[in-house]
């Protein structure tokens, strides 16, 4: 007797739809006002931290550990499952009832996960809670059931590394400069997903005189967990492999340093003349940049050298996720129901869309109530069970541009939100006439460089005049290992390249006029 909620899911995925039923029954009447079911997810940090703490007796003061804790939302769903046989005249009526429900996960939530480290703890938690309301003197009857999210990001395409090759100082035992090195890497994309392999392209030319004894590839996670003004930094190194370089460049280089060294570097780089790869491990977590919970990663390629020699590095941010949508799918299992369901009765379907979710942005549009516990160190801690979870009216943003760049600014997936918009006509006017300034702001509002090419694409397929001063403005507020895919993916859609490319090209490096003359010759 009583309520649960059962699922028709494995695994849960964003993007996709959750299929499940409410179970209810009761041998008597039982009253009740209402029956909510609501699908909530939040960011949870604590964070440990250290505290001088003054004896007053003494005056002597003493370390003490301390713990700021936090929770943000992240999205709040309604469920109105059709309880129209069920209560009558303030009472749920006497029998078995289920309830089922579709709810369309929005594509761009992060995964559940949960991390714990040198005691600061944090949780990205979905839950789906029914309760009748009114029906206890004390307690209602409700119950919660945990979902394990899985994302995959839909829209994650390619996004090469081409960045130009970076300098770096040699020196022996970290004062006395011998030299430097010139260090250049390339990968085809650097969104990935766990399990996925990842082939990367290396090359060097050693201008000191430091013997380099190998190049290594690293794959580094950094997770920062954020609470009030506390923060918490844990970096783990995922895995390690060597570059096939044999000693092509492990003594001085004999080449003149100059544009002809670039060409060469580059023909290396695009051949794949020296290569080392490795597989996404199992233990990685998602690339997230949210508001309490960021998780980073970043691909190494380390010139290490031999003796007291400094070994100079080369640092490539790496987008991770679960999956992608073309994965082999997997067949759902459904759980057993609580009752015979032939005795049941079986209410109406309802189907609850992704555009119903109210989505929090770290804070809002949802206001989290807690009922909290006081703990031992004097802080506060949620108590779950009496948490009142009250959603506000959804935000519409009006089309215009400066509301365009507020939600940007509140966002966790900036592609989604421009994508979207891209379908609704009420915003066309809006991206028809984007000037180059407003493409440069929008590419700098974007949080996860990954994403600021496939959103400027986005910008240039839709603007009505799309002109070489659109690319300079776009390629100035661009991570610079992304101006390559900028230039390269923007130009088919300028007007007046034959013109005005000068104006693009005087605000590159040798490096990237190298790759992407190619593209220029194509343009004009």
């Amino acid at each position: 007797m009583g309520i649960g909620i059962q699922l028709e899911t494995c695994p849960i995925v964003t993007g996709s739809t959750i299929k499940g039923s409410v179970f209810i029954s009761f041998a008597k009447d039982v009253k009740a006002k209402q029956l909510v079911v609501q699908l909530k997810g939040e960011e949870y940090t604590k964070v440990q931290y250290m505290e001088q703490v003054k004896d007053e007796d003494d005056g002597t003061t003493t370390d003490k550990k301390r713990h700021s804790y936090s929770s943000k939302n992240l999205i709040f769903l309604d469920i109105p499952v059709d309880v129209g046989q069920m209560i009558q005249m303030g009472k749920v009526q006497s029998g078995n009832y289920v309830l089922p429900f579709e709810v369309e996960l929005p594509s761009y939530l992060p995964s559940s996960l949960s991390f714990d480290r040198n005691g600061s703890t944090c949780d990205i938690k979905y839950i789906l809670n029914a309760q009748l309301k009114g029906s206890g003197w004390i307690i209602d009857y409700k119950c919660k059931k945990e979902l394990d999210v899985s994302s995959c990001f839909e829209n994650m395409g390619e996004t090469p590394y081409n960045g130009s090759p970076t300098m770096e100082s040699v020196n022996f035992c970290c004062c006395i400069n011998k030299g430097h090195m010139l260090l250049g890497a390339h990968v085809s994309n650097t969104n990935r997903c766990i399990g996925e392999n990842i082939k990367v392209a290396a090359s060097c030319r050693n201008h000191s005189t430091a013997e380099l004894g190998q190049m290594n590839l690293l794959l580094t996670e950094t997770v920062t967990l954020f609470s009030n003004n506390h923060a918490a930094t844990v970096t783990t190194e995922l895995c390690k492999t060597p570059v096939n370089m044999g000693a092509a460049f492990s003594q001085e280089s004999t080449e003149s340093e100059g544009s002809a060294e670039f060409e060469a570097m580059a023909q290396e780089l695009q051949e794949g003349t020296y290569e080392g790869q490795f597989s996404i491990p199992g233990n990685a977590m998602n690339t997230y940049p949210g508001n309490l919970i960021q998780v980073s990663h970043c691909l190494i390629v380390a010139a290490e050298t031999n003796g007291c020699m400094t070994s100079p590095s080369l640092n490539i941010p790496l987008r991770i996720s679960d999956e992608r949508k073309n994965i082999t799918p997997v067949q759902p299992v459904v759980e057993q129901p609580l009752f015979d369901v032939s005795t049941a009765i079986i209410a109406p379907p309802v189907f609850v869309p992704s555009a119903n979710a109210v989505m929090g942005t770290g804070g809002g549009p949802a206001v989290f109530v807690p009922n909290s516990s006081i703990l031992s160190d004097g802080y506060t801690v949620p108590d779950e069970e009496n948490d009142v979870f009250v959603p506000l009216t959804k935000i519409v943003h009006e089309p215009s541009f400066q509301n365009l760049l507020k939600e940007m600014d509140q966002s966790i997936d900036d592609l989604n939100i421009v994508k979207d918009k891209m379908f609704d006509s009420k915003w066309d006017n809006i991206f028809n006439n984007i000037t180059p300034l407003e493409l440069g702001q929008m590419v700098k509002q974007v949080d996860m460089v990954h994403d600021q090419t496939p959103v400027a694409k986005l910008v240039a397929e839709k603007s009505a005049y799309f002109i070489c001063d659109h690319i300079v403005k776009a390629i100035r507020n661009c991570a610079d290992w992304n101006t390559v895919a900028m230039v390269e993916t923007l130009l088919p859609f300028t007007k007046d390249v034959a013109l005005n490319k000068n104006s693009i090209l005087d605000k590159l490096s040798e490096w990237d006029k190298t790759l992407t003359a190619v593209a220029f010759r194509n343009a004009s």
